[in-house]
C-alpha cells in the first residue's frame, strides 16, 4: 500500500526497500525505473536538436512577461492611498 502511494506499481522496479524505525518506508528504484529529471530530459532533447524549439518558446514567453508589471513594481508606483499614519 505504501509503495502504491509513492507511485510504484511493480515490485520488480525496486532495487531495495526498508521499513525505517519510525515506520516510514525507504526504497531505491532500479536504474530503469527511476523518473527522468529535467536536466536529463534537456540533454536528451538537445541531442535530438529539439532544445532549440524550447528556447524559442521561452524567449517568446519572456517577452510577454516583460510587458506586464510585477506586484512589487505596481506597489512602488502606486499613488498614496491616504492610509492612517498608524498603518504606515
Amino acid at each position: 500500500m505504501r509503495l502504491r502511494g509513492q507511485g510504484i506499481t511493480r515490485f520488480q522496479d525496486l532495487k531495495i526497500a526498508t521499513i525505517e524505525p519510525n515506520g516510514l518506508l525507504g526504497y531505491e528504484l532500479k536504474e530503469d525505473a527511476k523518473p527522468v529529471t529535467v536536466g536529463e530530459l534537456k540533454k536528451i532533447l538537445n541531442s535530438y536538436g529539439l532544445q532549440q524549439q524550447d528556447s524559442n518558446q521561452k524567449s517568446t514567453e519572456s517577452k510577454n512577461q516583460d510587458n506586464q508589471q510585477d506586484i512589487f513594481t505596481e506597489i512602488n508606483s502606486s499613488k498614496d492611498q491616504g492610509h492612517a499614519d498608524y498603518l504606515q
